[in-house]
């Protein structure tokens, strides 16, 4: 059977490479999960037909083949809900979205997690308790009914697979989102003077004490406006030396700011 299986598998991966439609939008989405219940279907044709050699082939084949098919399916049938019940809405608003869709699933690992840990287990007679076929059946996953294609906990293997993927993938678009929304909220402003001038106007502001009511450091201070005018000051320290170390005019910089706003003032008055 792991001949059929990695056959099943391969043919899944060519077809979905094939679908036309955007990766993962809900048309895609769509054939998709379509294609991967069409394998499931065939593997539960040949299992079937095929005659398991002892116990152990087929607690393996339940517990360690089908759920590679089975959480695939289930993986795009849940993705498919998900993207189908999501609304359009802001960066802010999609991401709070799928972080309830998070929470579903942490809730689902801990309601389930004595399952997990069954799962887990390698003891002989818990796999022949709840990897051998025509046991009760407790799953309610309507497609694995058939008593012949089903034990009590390979649905939940290939579950357990599933949503730890889904959860990877939304802790990843909400990633993207929070990564996209720092693009967007970056400021566009560039600083076009100096280092200098940007280092005098920062120890400035720092000496009077305008920022967090004084309260802000000089190193706070720095980053603030570094990331307000996209720029990089590096040793900002060693510049202020500089600044210091002048002989004459060691508020350049601030007498500049100074005298043009004057300037502009007289002007508008003139006018």
């Amino acid at each position: 059977m792991k001949e059929v299986l990695t056959t099943l598998l391969a043919e899944l991966k060519t077809e979905i490479n094939t679908i036309p439609e955007k990766r993962n939008s809900l048309p895609w989405l769509e054939k998709a999960r379509t294609i991967a219940l069409t394998k499931l279907e065939n593997l539960k044709e040949k299992t079937q037909k095929h005659t398991f050699k002892s116990e152990a082939e087929e607690i393996d084949f339940f517990k360690n083949q089908k759920p590679i098919l089975l959480a695939k399916v289930i993986e795009l049938e849940q993705k498919h809900k998900i993207e189908r019940r999501k609304v359009p809405g802001t960066l802010k608003e999609q991401k709070k979205y799928y972080q309830r869709e998070i929470k579903k699933i942490n809730r689902y690992f801990q309601k389930n997690s004595k399952n997990y840990q069954v799962i887990r287990s390698q003891k002989a007679d818990v796999n022949k308790k709840y990897f051998l076929r025509n046991r009760e059946n407790s799953t309610s996953f309507s497609s694995q009914m058939d008593a012949t294609f089903t034990t009590q906990l390979d649905f939940e293997v290939a579950n357990f697979t599933a949503m730890k993927r889904i959860k990877n993938q939304l802790l990843n678009k909400i990633e993207k989102k929070k990564t996209k929304k720092e693009k967007e909220d970056k400021s566009k402003l560039q600083w076009t003077g100096s280092k200098v001038a940007l280092v005098e106007l920062i120890y400035a502001l720092n000496a009077a004490g305008v920022v967090n009511n004084g309260k802000a450091s000089l190193n706070e201070t720095c980053q603030l406006m570094q990331t307000m005018f996209n720029t990089e000051l590096g040793q900002f320290n060693r510049i202020y030396l500089e600044i210091k170390a002048r002989k004459t005019e060691r508020t350049k910089f601030l007498n500049t700011l100074q005298t043009n706003l004057i300037t502009r003032m007289n002007q508008a008055d003139e006018k």
